[in-house]
């Protein structure tokens, strides 16, 4: 009889036989934030007493709890990620969260890019009641390639002194009901990390606001509505050698 040996991790099991190695079977799991802490970390906070920070993990934040805080201290990189709360309360921090499946990342709750530089990788769907906040002088990257809004995504939601950035690492379409929302400060910046991204806003979806949208650093596709409605001007600056699409429309009715 040839000798085996079991591997666990999780619920993803394997078998390792002389001649090769075999898997047999690999469950995906979902662990629920119990609240009984706030650090993303730790395994006790979670149910089943397990981390989610790999592939074939995700996680889920219910609505039965109450005003839960949820505060990101390391960077996974997960199937998915719910908050089903609207009053739950995220912190990203200065990490990047990877999201692998096309579930992708729900917000129901406030979605906060707080200190310095978070990244999120993967599908992204703010609901009605989400929120997603970028501080003054921090940075949220987002890769997408498809954000779902239809609540609202503020850059520089403190009014905050300091450059403020949305930078897309990738070609990438705003739609939903919701408004990306640019403060009224001269420190907002919505841009591609290279010129020749493109911003796609689709039919429905508003970008309102003031100051930087485009920055000379994005290609842009306008299907929707674009907005200047603060007392600041909202300087629409696609990079020089590509083209604007505009099928939507483009207006300014601010203070």
């Amino acid at each position: 009889m040839y000798p085996h040996y079991l591997f666990k991790s999780g619920f993803c099991a394997s078998v390792l036989v002389i001649l090769g190695f075999y898997p047999l079977f690999c469950s995906a799991q979902t662990m629920t934030f119990n609240g009984s802490g706030t650090s993303w970390n730790v395994a006790g906070h979670w149910t089943p007493a397990n981390v989610p920070d790999t592939a074939g993990e995700s996680a889920y934040v219910p609505d039965t709890l109450v005003n839960p805080f949820l505060n990101l201290n390391m960077s996974p990189a997960i199937d998915w990620l719910t908050l089903d709360n609207s009053s739950a309360t995220f912190y990203l921090n200065n990490y990047t969260l990877t999201i692998y499946q096309s579930q992708g990342f729900t917000n129901s709750g406030s979605t906060h890019a707080n200190n310095v530089t978070a990244t999120i990788n993967g599908i992204v769907t703010n609901t009605v009641s989400g929120q997603i906040n970028i501080w003054g002088g921090k940075r949220l990257y987002l890769k997408g390639p498809m954000i779902t809004n239809n609540g609202v995504i503020t850059v520089n939601s403190d009014v905050g002194a300091g450059n403020t950035y949305l930078i897309f690492t990738d070609d990438i379409l705003f739609n939903g009901s919701g408004d990306l929302v640019l403060s009224d400060t001269i420190y907002n910046f919505v841009q591609g990390q290279v010129n020749t991204h493109r911003l796609t806003n689709a039919a429905g979806h508003t970008i309102r606001g003031s100051h930087h949208l485009g920055n000379n650093s994005m290609a842009l596709t306008n299907q929707g509505l674009i907005q200047a409605d603060q007392s600041l001007p909202l300087i629409i600056d696609p990079t020089d050698n590509q083209t604007v699409f505009n099928s939507g429309i483009m207006q300014a009715n601010g203070g």
